[in-house]
């Protein structure tokens, strides 16, 4: 059970990376929409930086994969959490909003709502104390975003990313660093 666990534990670039992806489509849009940049750019940006982060994450995914001498039943499991809520957040966000069932005010806390249990499932398989307090911190942003309106939400949502994504990417780079060299 801990080779189990130990084999899946997070590095964090899947975290640092839709972090810093969707902070900086989230920052760009606040300063867009101050700045009446138009819907046709912040659309632009967003396309770009999900196919981005995408691009980037199957890289990721096909180096990890050249790598691994065995996925173990936990860390497939990890790994589908994620790609199941990230194909479930683009799904919400390009197919729910042109289809006018979803209004922009609801796409950040709904994300970040799935985030959390992503968040939360992963704590559980890893048995990570920390992790689960980042669960607990996107459902917490989420339920303060739901009653917030306007482009404040892009704004709390940026600060979100680098609380709740960026920085336990970096922390979880930095344990499974430390565990490789003790592990080595």
């Amino acid at each position: 059970m801990e080779d189990s666990r130990r084999a899946a534990l997070d590095n964090g670039k899947y975290y640092i990376l839709w972090g810093v992806v969707v902070g900086i489509a989230s920052i760009g849009t606040y300063i867009g929409v101050r700045q009446n940049w138009g819907e046709n750019f912040i659309n632009w940006l967003w396309m770009n930086f999900i196919v981005i982060g995408w691009v980037f994450s199957i890289i990721f995914g096909i180096r990890d994969r050249k790598k691994e001498k065995h996925k173990t039943f936990a860390g497939r499991m990890i790994t589908h959490t994620w790609v199941g809520a990230g194909i479930t957040m683009a799904v919400i966000a390009f197919v729910g909003i042109p289809a006018k069932v979803i209004p922009y005010d609801a796409i950040c806390p709904i994300i970040a709502a799935i985030a959390g249990g992503a968040n939360y499932i992963s704590s559980r398989v890893q048995r990570s104390g920390f992790i689960l307090m980042v669960a607990f911190g996107w459902w917490i942003g989420a339920a303060v975003l739901f009653f917030m309106d306007g482009i404040e939400i892009m704004l709390l949502y940026g600060i979100m990313l680098s609380l709740f994504s960026i920085i336990p990417g970096f922390v979880l780079y930095f344990r499974w660093k430390k565990d490789l060299v003790s592990h080595a």
